[in-house]
């Protein structure tokens, strides 16, 4: 049996290894990327991969459950179990909001960074925007959106689509656990149904 704590933990680690695979698909395919299209293309595969680990995620957990739990199930279950991820990638994408539309006053500050040369050489003083070194940071933690970014800034809306997959993943796929819904046979099924129209 799956306990709630590692299903909640492990889509943590689903983000993470989505994460992983799409900074490594940033090398893999920049020839893609270098498109007009490609970013948007880029976006909308990894936002489907990270669906498709958190749907997996929550099916396999209810597979588990009917075996061992089936008083506590249905979409209460299922956002207890979310819920954890869901509401950290929201707490950062709303301070991200605060911050950049200045509304935490953390954006105009300036850090004063100090270069050491060498040693006869004056050191040099230079003034940092904290701003500056934060968009970069969100858009590392957040790759799979930067498809739905501008080029030259980082917006605070695209980042709630993380959270958003989680939710839907997690909610949609108990209950496809729940009702023993395989999607793998569903997309058979219907391509029989195909099949078997064309050749009549």
């Amino acid at each position: 049996m799956v306990s709630d704590r590692k299903c909640k933990w492990m889509v943590f680690v689903d983000y993470l290894l989505t994460l992983l695979l799409s900074i490594l698909g940033l090398f893999f395919l920049s020839p893609v990327l270098n498109q007009s299209w490609g970013l948007f293309a880029y976006s909308i595969l990894f936002s489907l991969v990270f669906f498709g680990f958190v749907y997996s995620r929550l099916w396999k957990k209810a597979k588990s459950d009917l075996k061992y739990d089936k008083e506590n199930m249905g979409v209460k279950k299922a956002l207890r179990l979310i819920a954890p991820s869901a509401i950290f990638f929201l707490v950062i994408a709303v301070l991200f909001a605060l911050i950049r539309y200045n509304i935490l006053p953390i954006r105009d500050m300036v850090v004063g960074v100090r270069y050491i040369l060498e040693e006869n050489q004056p050191r040099v003083m230079q003034e940092v925007y904290l701003f500056d070194n934060i968009a970069p940071f969100a858009r590392l933690l957040f790759p799979m959106v930067v498809g739905f970014q501008p080029r030259t800034e980082t917006l605070a809306w695209p980042l709630l689509l993380v959270p958003v997959l989680i939710t839907a993943g997690g909610i949609l796929g108990y209950i496809a656990g729940v009702g023993r819904f395989e999607l793998s046979d569903y997309i058979i099924r219907k391509k029989q149904k195909l099949v078997d129209k064309f050749n009549e």
